[in-house]
């Protein structure tokens, strides 16, 4: 008989597996249970293996290591976490806008690595986890690449120095 995890855990696996087979990652799989967090390795941006889990527990899903050696540049810590802001703004279009009241989102820093997490607030799992998987897409493409942190891609995921 399954769990209310267990069918939590295939709520997020489906979709980050419709994701996968759109292309939009070049790859991704399950890695299990550890701790008591369902994991998943998924190869995005750059050819970087980033890692997402799931706390059934506190009903959060969270990149834990999306940003790493951001204490070298602490201005572009503080102008992530305002357009994190912004991606909150009531003015944006519903599917651009991320509803506060059904996700809580958290921007953490700790040891110069940058952590993004999604509370789910209405138990909407899908809802969760494809907003926070379309944020971190604008957040590579519009925030990093089209804004003034490109050296930071170069530097830490490898872009072409050159994006001309």
């Amino acid at each position: 008989m399954a769990t209310s995890t267990d069918t939590e855990i295939e709520t997020i696996n489906d979709a980050l597996s419709h994701y996968a087979a759109r292309g939009v990652f070049r790859g991704f799989g399950a890695l299990g249970m550890k701790s008591g967090k369902a994991r998943y390795r998924i190869k995005w941006h750059y050819e970087s293996d980033l890692i997402l889990t799931y706390d059934p527990k506190t009903n959060t899903i969270r990149f834990p290591n999306l940003f790493p050696n951001v204490d070298s540049d602490e201005a572009m810590y503080t102008a992530l976490r305002a357009y994190l802001k912004k991606r909150l703004d009531q003015v944006l279009p519903d599917h651009r806008r991320i509803d506060e009241a059904r996700v809580k989102v958290s921007l953490t820093k700790r040891n110069g690595v940058a952590s993004l997490s999604f509370k789910s607030l209405d138990g909407d799992l899908e809802y969760a986890t494809k907003k926070l998987v379309h944020l971190v897409h604008e957040m590579f493409i519009d925030f990093l690449r089209d804004g003034p942190y490109y050296d930071y891609l170069v530097a830490e995921f490898g872009a072409e120095a050159d994006p001309m």
